[in-house]
């Protein structure tokens, strides 16, 4: 019975698991391949091929980078070149446009003082003009009825002022079945002033066939008298605010008769003054200039 029981201690052994590592079995084999590729000795052996290629891309992106900010610099150089042309020739176009504007100013100015000029000339060469409004176009004998309407307003005038140059009926063709107008010419200014001056003092059905008579002025002046109506009926402070505000009914000046007026507004057929007193009026004497005196001969 004694061997049998030394045969079953010496089959006793020591499990792996509590067995002492040698360096051969410090690390067992990996069941997943993955591992075993990292382990594998080849890409140790490509490390500095890598290395060497990453260079190269990091030195051909430090290429590529330098041209293009290069050529980006460049661009912006020849962008603000241009841009600085663009602004001088602005600053060209600016100023000539400011020349062209101060040209456009002064031949404005030029060109309302010659307008001015030529309507003063055209009221001064027809001063000596009377229109006559109201005549039926039937009157044939036009010189005898200027003499009797001269004779009428005029009684004491001599015969020797008493000369018509020439006297016509307006160009044109009559307008709303309206007799046109007669334009008559008088060799003496004071005449027609004498002759408008003694109409308005006599009522309009006192004259023959009931006319009117005017001074002959020239369009633009009669254009610019019928603008300034609304200004010379005004009466009041209100009426003048609210003519300046643009408030004021375009009928309400037409709706009130001259007569309620207490100061009469300016008639339209007024005239200038004649000649003596024109010459004597203080607007003349202001812009008159004194001569200049004579300087001695030097001795």
């Amino acid at each position: 019975m004694g061997p049998p029981a030394t045969k079953k201690k010496a089959q006793l052994q020591t499990p792996p698991i509590f067995q002492r590592r040698t360096a051969d079995t410090a690390r067992p084999p990996s069941l997943s391949p993955r591992i075993e590729q990292t382990e594998d000795p080849e890409p140790q052996a490509c490390g500095p091929n890598v290395h060497a290629a990453l260079q190269d891309v990091q030195l051909l992106f430090k290429t590529e980078l330098s041209a293009a900010v290069a050529e980006f610099a460049k661009q912006l150089r020849d962008l603000g070149d241009r841009v600085d042309t663009l602004e001088q020739h602005s600053d060209a176009h600016a100023l000539s446009l400011q020349d062209d504007q101060a040209q456009l100013n002064l031949h404005q100015s030029q060109l309302l003082t010659l307008e001015n000029k030529v309507e003063d000339l055209e009221n001064r060469s027809r001063r000596g003009n009377l229109r006559l409004r109201g005549v039926p176009e039937t009157v044939s004998d036009l010189p005898q009825m200027a003499e009797g309407l001269l004779r009428l307003l005029l009684p004491d005038l001599p015969d020797a002022h008493l000369h018509i140059e020439r006297m016509h009926r307006a160009l044109g063709r009559p307008r709303n079945n309206l007799p046109r107008d007669i334009v008559m010419k008088l060799h003496h200014v004071e005449v027609r002033d004498m002759a408008l001056q003694a109409a308005r003092k006599l009522p309009r059905e006192s004259l023959p066939h009931g006319m009117q008579l005017f001074a002959d002025l020239a369009p633009t002046t009669l254009l610019k008298r019928k603008q300034m109506q609304p200004q010379c009926t005004i009466r009041t402070l209100e009426e003048g605010l609210s003519l300046l505000e643009g408030t004021r009914t375009p009928t309400s000046h037409l709706s009130r008769s001259p007569s309620a007026s207490p100061r009469q507004g300016p008639d339209w057929t007024q005239t200038p003054k004649n000649k003596q007193q024109r010459d004597h009026s203080p607007k003349t004497q202001r812009h008159t200039r004194p001569r200049p005196e004579s300087v001695p001969p030097a001795t």
